[in-house]
């Protein structure tokens, strides 16, 4: 079968594309809101029934996708044997160790999660398989990842909340023949329906070696836990040209025991994120308990960073988003450095500035907007309440309300969007 190579506007001819800017996403036309969640076993190694326990709950808190391997294995490091890891039912996904003998009852339960998944409104990231079985196992091959991602793709042609993440935290350069192919057969096998990212090792490059491949709808980056890089290298991705969205696809999970930058808490989760929004990109949130699927993964459901990602949702929800430009040099004075960085954005029409602090400040600041008229607000991303500060509508110097941890300030001109 002939090789289909999209291009940039046309990108997600389902419910799912890329805005005509290429710097967001729209589901049917109208702006749409990348909030992901990672649950890489959710294929694999939760039950149906589970499933859908956490697929409700991620909807209640405003979660629109969630990240999953469809051939999972524990995770990077815990690689062992060559034979793919069976579901929680006991079923292989493939016969013979082979990729293209698909064992049906378990691509049955598949179905199932992406059918719970758009009942619920939400869209599943999808990974082909864990990298590992690609660069380590060598199960997919140059011989087979065309034809087997041309299966998935046609398999699933028809769901209309699916995105295909490639990779499985791996560098490009570990594969880079082997990417491109699983890549293209899901394309053509679901004749471009569905929009197709990389999720990387990771450090740097991320997935800019890839940028100027037709077939990838969106740049993604992983930080683990040098999560300070977060604004520089999202910064460097937002500006590679011609533009794609970017996003933030793994970083820091809430309450991770292994990192060196531990703990982990809520406020960092909250810095990662809105590091992410204000430097242009997307952001996916994870739990240590969910991503490894802990005894104690339900606890995860309603921890609380958790549900900041839910009050950040809302205040995002409050103002037009997509036109989010980064702009820091609306930071005169106090960027910050490492773990207490500060980030800032405009409307393309610097009708509203948005800055985060990401500590208690101060910070001096370029708060003048256009338009005949601005009102101040100090944001809670903690709960979104808000603190009117009209004095902070200029440039001056401006110092969070006492006893916050972190802070948005909010200024916007009469005719803001």
């Amino acid at each position: 079968m002939a090789c289909v190579l999209l291009a940039g506007s046309v990108f997600g001819a389902g419910r799912l594309r890329v805005d005509s800017s290429q710097r967001y996403f729209e589901e049917d036309g109208k702006p749409w809101f990348w909030l992901g969640d990672t649950a890489w076993p959710l294929a694999v190694s939760y039950t149906a029934e589970e499933a859908d326990d956490y697929l409700a709950a991620r909807a209640r808190l405003g979660f629109t996708i969630v990240q999953a391997a469809l051939i999972w294995d524990g995770g990077t490091g815990t690689e062992k044997g060559p034979s793919p890891n069976p579901n929680y039912a006991g079923v292989s996904p493939w016969r013979n160790q082979n990729p293209l003998e698909p064992e049906e009852a378990y691509w049955k339960n598949v179905d199932t999660l992406v059918a719970h998944a758009a009942r619920h409104g939400m869209y599943l990231g999808l990974l082909p398989a864990w990298g590992s079985y690609v660069v380590n196992r060598k199960m997919i091959t140059k011989e087979n990842a065309e034809q087997y991602g041309r299966w998935l793709g046609a398999r699933y042609r028809n769901a209309p909340n699916i995105v295909w993440i490639v990779g499985g935290d791996r560098k490009v350069s570990d594969a880079p023949e082997i990417w491109p192919l699983i890549a293209r057969g899901l394309q053509e096998g679901d004749g471009g329906s569905h929009l197709i990212t990389f999720h990387p090792m990771g450090g740097p490059p991320g997935t800019e070696p890839l940028h100027n491949e037709p077939w990838l709808a969106a740049d993604m980056i992983q930080t683990w836990a040098d999560y300070p890089s977060i604004p520089e290298r999202l910064r460097h991705m937002y500006g590679l040209t011609p533009p794609k969205p970017v996003i933030l696809g793994e970083g820091a999970y809430e309450e991770g025991p292994e990192y060196p930058t531990k703990p982990i808490t809520p406020l960092v989760v909250r810095k990662q994120a809105y590091w992410a929004y204000l430097s242009g990109a997307s952001f996916t949130y994870g739990h240590n308990d969910m991503w490894r699927k802990n005894p104690t993964w339900r606890k995860s459901l309603t921890s609380e960073g958790a549900r900041d990602m839910s009050v950040l949702k809302k205040i995002f929800a409050s103002f037009d988003w997509w036109h989010l430009v980064p702009d820091d040099s609306i930071l005169m004075e106090g960027p910050g450095a490492g773990r207490e960085q500060n980030a800032a954005a405009r409307s393309a029409d610097n009708s509203w500035r948005l800055v985060y602090l990401s500590h208690a400040g101060p910070v001096r600041v370029d708060m003048r907007v256009s338009g005949r008229f601005a009102e101040g607000f100090w944001i809670n991303p903690r709960d979104g309440s808000r603190v009117r500060d009209n004095s902070a509508v200029t440039v001056g110097t401006v110092k969070p309300p006492a006893g916050w941890e972190d802070a948005l300030l909010l200024v916007r001109g009469a005719d803001a969007k």
